[in-house]
């Protein structure tokens, strides 16, 4: 059934139903690992970040069942962690293209991409002879999992608990979104999208408790987290270019590459504050309008 709690049922009924229908999804996909070993693991680390979306909805009713089932997810999504850096740097090398301009800054830029593509490739290999025991750990800790799930005790959660939830969500979410704007830093942009991410999920988990709000601030929220994605995205290729200029033969016009990345880095930072302006309603540097909580967030 759908991520989503129906308005019309009993909360502690829907709360356990997607826990339990999310719990089933990651087993799955971890016990048919074999056949796609990084993405069936990638979108079961992808369904953690879903539960603990849920749990911190729950946390103001059950902030036990929320420490306890949190740290779970949290841990279990750790230690199935691949290394990535060598795929995001590719995704960020498809954003610099039309931004680094004549013959041979385009040969450096195909030049760096195939020499990623053949360390993604070696780190693939490398994280396959332990991924097994570990998936195999982790499916143990699953099918634990749910059977607890089913004696959580969530009967005296109520609808204003998951309100207090999202609230506190959204209020975090602007409290980062704060930060970055004060400092500006790789890593402040980084946690910005971490809790960007729990209100997304929220706001679809929402979508039929609270219908005006979610539907358009969905859309939105999405396009958000994906502009922090591709700065992520290129804030990783910028420390590889930093700390490996020569590990891959960059030939003279790596000092281009290096600016289309500060160029486009700093593109996808704007473009996400603004972004982040308009849906949590701050106020932008030079702005004198009252700065409050968007209603629709």
């Amino acid at each position: 059934m759908a991520y989503l709690i129906r308005r019309k049922e009993p909360v502690d009924a829907e709360l356990r139903r997607i826990l339990a229908e999310q719990n089933r999804r990651a087993l799955g996909l971890l016990r048919g690992w074999q056949e796609h070993p990084r993405e069936s693991v990638h979108q079961a680390r992808q369904v953690f970040k879903r539960i603990r979306a849920l749990l911190r909805l729950l946390r103001p009713g059950a902030p036990y069942v929320y420490r306890v089932e949190n740290s779970f997810y949290r841990d279990l999504g750790r230690s199935l962690a691949c290394a990535r850096d060598s795929e995001a740097v590719i995704d960020a090398l498809g954003l610099l293209e039309g931004r680094v301009s004549g013959p041979l800054a385009q040969d450096s830029l195909r030049m760096m991409r195939s020499g990623l593509e053949q360390r993604a490739v070696r780190e693939r290999e490398c994280e396959a002879h332990d991924l097994g025991g570990r998936i195999e750990a982790a499916c143990a800790a699953l099918g634990i999992a749910a059977k607890r799930i089913r004696d959580l005790p969530l009967g005296q959660i109520r609808r204003k608990h998951l309100r207090r939830g999202a609230d506190a969500s959204i209020e975090s979410c602007v409290a980062a979104l704060d930060r970055v704007r004060r400092s500006g830093a790789d890593g402040d942009f980084h946690a910005w999208r971490k809790q960007v991410k729990y209100v997304l999920h929220q706001a679809r988990l929402q979508r039929d408790m609270r219908p005006r709000r979610a539907s358009d601030s969905s859309a939105r929220l999405d396009a958000l987290a994906g502009s922090l994605g591709r700065h992520h995205d290129l804030v990783v290729l910028e420390d590889l270019l930093r700390r490996q200029h020569d590990a891959l033969n960059i030939d003279v016009h790596l000092r281009s590459m290096r600016n289309a990345v500060r160029l486009a880095k700093g593109h996808f930072a704007d473009e996400a504050l603004a972004m982040g302006a308009q849906i949590f309603r701050r106020r932008l540097p030079g702005d004198n309008t009252v700065v409050r909580l968007g209603s629709h967030a």
